[in-house]
């Protein structure tokens, strides 16, 4: 615990690998949420990740951890340990935790321009259709444009479902930015028959 805490306070970053909801409730302050799905892991981690950073591994199960940090270090990224035990334990030793708030497509839809929207899809998808004035910061360039968005401001983070927005958002908050994760996303939107914005 003390080596992980150590390191983070050294500049490693902190990637958890549970889901993003879970991830939402709880996790320690400035982690990057990367669910872990093992077919598509390790070219996700290259696409949102710099290569240059040094990462500590956190999940629920210490078999997920381990295949994690491997999978990363087969990847070319900077594995410096993981958090064994995840986030009961570091709970358990007395240590703080955050979490980020979340909100449904019903209370983005009726917030009255409270949020500035983040689409943190792909370019060709926010083309396709997005919500008005959602601002397109997608999660392979949230890492690199993070400094674009101002720190004024409270952003809602949306993707198709959670997994891009969570990364997002998490990475928006670790840069001191007020954002907030979408329960739902755009599918979530698109069954409420929301409007949507389209280009070309």
């Amino acid at each position: 615990m003390e080596e992980v805490e150590a390191k983070l306070a050294d500049g490693s970053v902190l990637i958890d690998l549970r889901p993003p909801l879970a991830f939402a409730r709880g996790h320690i302050e400035g982690s990057i949420n990367l669910q872990f799905n093992q077919a598509d892991f390790a070219d996700r981690a290259e696409m949102v990740l710099p290569a240059d950073i040094s990462v500590i591994i956190c999940a629920d199960a210490d078999a997920t951890v381990r295949l994690g940090a491997e999978i990363l270090s087969a990847a070319g990224l900077g594995v410096e340990g993981f958090l064994g035990g995840g986030l009961s334990e570091w709970v358990r030793a007395g240590r703080a935790c955050t979490s980020t708030p979340v909100i449904s497509v019903d209370d983005l839809n009726a917030s009255n321009g409270e949020f500035q929207v983040i689409d943190a899809r792909e370019s060709y998808e926010y083309r396709f259709g997005h919500i008005a004035g959602a601002r397109l910061l997608s999660s392979m360039e949230a890492w690199n444009r993070v400094a674009e968005i101002p720190v004024a401001g409270r952003y809602a983070v949306v993707c198709g479902t959670q997994v891009r927005s969570s990364l997002v958002a998490s990475i928006l908050r670790r840069a001191g930015r007020d954002a907030l994760l979408v329960r739902g996303g755009m599918a979530g939107w698109l069954e409420r028959g929301f409007p949507v914005e389209r280009e070309g």
